[in-house]
């Protein structure tokens, strides 16, 4: 689970501000994203913006 393992180091930075279930919460949410397959394109903000 690489994605799963960054997750590991940015809570043992934000531990200290996180309230109680936050942390669990997001490894759950974290490791059932994992399973999502990558999108093709993302619109980005750029992307909404008129060209001359």
């Amino acid at each position: 689970m690489p994605a799963l393992a960054k997750v590991e180091r940015r809570l043992q930075a934000a531990r200290p501000n996180l309230q109680p279930g936050v942390e669990e919460f997001i490894r759950q949410v974290v490791a059932r994203a994992e399973d999502v397959p990558p999108l093709d394109r993302v619109p980005t903000y750029a992307d909404f913006q008129l060209l001359e």
